[in-house]
């Protein structure tokens, strides 16, 4: 059985790296910030979110399955989060997350994402002006853009201090009609694209003093192209290495009833620069929670923070997660998290 595992093992960590590397060659000649479907990097839980979305090392967590599945591998009974986030612009990001263990056959788990950009108005060049080379615009009524991404993942624990996991997302894209020029004809063009990903990862826990690694690919895809259009494009794939590690462990290890954890993650994102999520949770028995982040080489984000409430309800566990995030030249960005625990 031992051997099986490691030969399990070693497949899956080829799988992890083929997923890192393949992508790597087609990005050499395309130029950064071209990945498209980019609602798949909003960080949709609040807990997380508060953390600077340094979560890739985190377990036994049923919202794990947005940042590491193998995260759910040490999962027990059932979980199910709920989150929204008023994100900019008056957008809102809403997710859901389901996870049930089956014991040592595994866990299970399903996801939604659903974006809403609530009613745009359309223009376009008016069909008349473009043929006197002019550039005049008319409307052409409102639409919606349509984006969301529904998933399946499952985890295991190889062995007791080690995960592995993968999830698997259709991802769908709406962006509404357009109207197109071919010679004298007008046409109207459908905007819709779909396309599959795949997140995969590993969680390894050391034994010593809590310290737990983790290691995780996501959105990992083949190209995709809209109808009209030559070139294609990528999901965001991102590959991302973290520790998390309860520093009272170190210093205060006789305190049992609070924990400091501090998370660190590295990120290389296929459509722009390398990145680096700073996160702390301070815990104060089991239901109070206090949290800050800080992100690193991002364009528009960086400060965050939030706190947690865990309550016993009939028989449930319930936690509250507020976060409030930084973003430059908006409004801060608000998230709210109920996760049941059953």
């Amino acid at each position: 059985m031992y051997d099986i595992r490691k030969r399990f093992v070693f497949i899956f960590m080829i799988m992890l790296i083929a997923a890192t590397t393949i992508p790597g060659r087609a990005q050499s000649y395309k130029k950064t910030g071209q990945a498209g479907m980019t609602f798949l990097k909003i960080d949709g839980n609040a807990r997380a979110a508060a953390m600077g979305g340094s979560y890739v090392a985190q377990n036994a967590d049923v919202i794990s399955i947005f940042y590491n599945p193998a995260g759910l591998g040490s999962m027990e009974g059932a979980a199910v989060s709920v989150s929204q986030t008023n994100w900019i612009a008056d957008i809102k990001h809403n997710s859901i997350a389901a996870a049930y263990s089956f014991g040592k056959w595994g866990v299970v788990g399903l996801s939604l994402v659903d974006m809403d950009y609530g009613t745009l108005h359309g223009t376009t060049v008016s069909f008349s002006s473009s043929q006197s080379f002019g550039f005049e615009y008319e409307e052409t009524g409102t639409f919606e853009v349509d984006d969301y991404a529904i998933g399946m993942a499952y985890a295991t624990s190889v062995t007791d201090r080690f995960n592995v996991g993968v999830h698997v997302r259709y991802v769908k894209e709406d962006m509404g009609e357009n109207f197109i020029q071919i010679g004298d004809v007008q046409k109207v063009s459908q905007n819709e694209v779909d396309n599959i990903a795949v997140d995969v990862g590993t969680i390894y826990n050391t034994g010593f003093k809590d310290l737990t690694l983790g290691m995780s690919v996501r959105n990992f895809s083949s190209e995709t192209t809209y109808p009209n259009l030559n070139e294609g494009f990528y999901m965001p794939l991102v590959y991302s290495v973290g520790v998390a590690v309860d520093l009272f462990e170190f210093f205060i290890p006789e305190s049992e009833s609070q924990k400091l954890m501090l998370c660190i993650e590295g990120q290389h994102p296929n459509d722009n620069v390398e990145r680096l999520n700073l996160g702390a949770e301070y815990q104060y028995t089991d239901w109070f929670f206090l949290r800050g982040g800080y992100k690193v080489n991002y364009d528009i984000e960086d400060f965050s923070g939030g706190l947690g409430v865990n309550l016993e309800v009939a028989g449930m566990n319930l936690q509250f997660d507020y976060a409030v995030s930084r973003i430059k030249y908006f409004d801060n960005v608000n998230r709210l998290s109920l996760t049941i625990h059953l």
